[in-house]
């Protein structure tokens, strides 16, 4: 699976993740991992979190961060900065080799640092590696509900459908809100594990955010053809047509999932 499948759930889990972030006094350039030893040092690295207040200057934001790098290579917050700035200006590849610098001089003490190297190697492309960034995230953050929803989420790609289930039932208890994200991934999952009944459920629950996108569309023709075909129930095959029907572009819908879809 190539991420673009999925980009609505990974726009959703990045966009939730990060924005959290914001509200972070870490993004403040409060409570640094790695305290620089000079002081100038610290206040050149907050003029460069000001930066990104304006698009324009987000290239000044990589530069200061850089610069601070080139004179202190252990200065992780540094590291992780520059990653977010090219983040932020599309260059995710770029910014993924930055963040994992910041994670490995952190050694596992920031959920910040883990998060955004795990979630930006995944919009890279690179899953295996996304995968196990989200593992340490379970490991060493296990509060954060962002590590289960990316494995769970990484396991549309890996193919271990059942651990997904496990850890999005996780995620999904540990969220203190209704995250329809998570809905929509469960709703996947169950479809791909033959819980057809219980994926019905959780499609209605994320339905007016996703009722648009080509993988919804699918799961739900796909639940309610077994249903239907289960009950012998001409309404509910009736639905299952007029959601496939929906479906508009199928080379953009998990292999998996697009199988299960009668001819």
């Amino acid at each position: 699976m190539k991420p673009i499948l999925l980009s609505a759930l990974l726009l959703l889990l990045a966009l939730n993740g990060f924005a959290q972030q914001m509200q972070n006094d870490y993004f403040l350039g409060k409570n640094l991992i790695c305290p620089p030893a000079d002081a100038k040092d610290e206040e050149m690295l907050k003029l460069g979190i000001d930066c990104f207040q304006f698009e324009k200057y987000h290239p000044t934001a990589t530069k200061i961060f850089t610069d601070l790098i080139k004179k202190d290579s252990t200065f992780c917050d540094a590291w992780f900065f520059a990653g977010y700035s090219l983040r932020i200006q599309g260059m995710v590849k770029e910014a993924s080799v930055f963040y994992y610098m910041a994670d490995s001089l952190s050694n596992n003490k920031s959920e910040v640092f883990k998060q955004n190297l795990a979630t930006t190697l995944f919009m890279a492309g690179a899953t295996k590696v996304a995968r196990k960034k989200f593992t340490e995230m379970v490991q060493y953050f296990p509060q954060n509900p962002e590590g289960y929803y990316g494995i769970a989420l990484t396991s549309l790609d890996i193919k271990d459908f059942e651990n997904g289930l496990d850890c999005i039932n996780k995620a999904i208890g540990k969220y203190t809100y209704n995250n329809q994200g998570a809905f929509y991934m469960k709703a996947l999952l169950l479809t791909l594990t033959g819980q057809y009944s219980d994926g019905l459920h959780f499609l209605e629950k994320c339905k007016s955010q996703f009722k648009k996108d080509d993988n919804y569309n699918t799961a739900m023709a796909v639940c309610l053809y077994r249903t239907g075909g289960e009950k012998n129930d001409e309404k509910i095959l009736k639905a299952a047509d007029k959601a496939k029907a929906k479906v508009k572009q199928k080379d953009k819908v998990l292999p998996e999932l697009l199988a299960l879809l009668p001819n």
